[in-house]
């Protein structure tokens, strides 16, 4: 795995389920391939 010099931020919005289960599916992910993740929810 390479050095990462570009973050990413996703926004998942509007009305309807799977928002939060999406978002942290994602990070699940990118935290076992070793990326440092930030989950922020307002």
């Amino acid at each position: 795995m390479g050095k990462m010099t570009t973050g990413l931020v996703h926004i998942y919005c509007g009305n309807g389920k799977g928002k939060t289960t999406t978002g942290m599916g994602l990070c699940a992910r990118a935290a076992g391939y070793g990326y440092k993740v930030l989950i922020y929810q307002s």
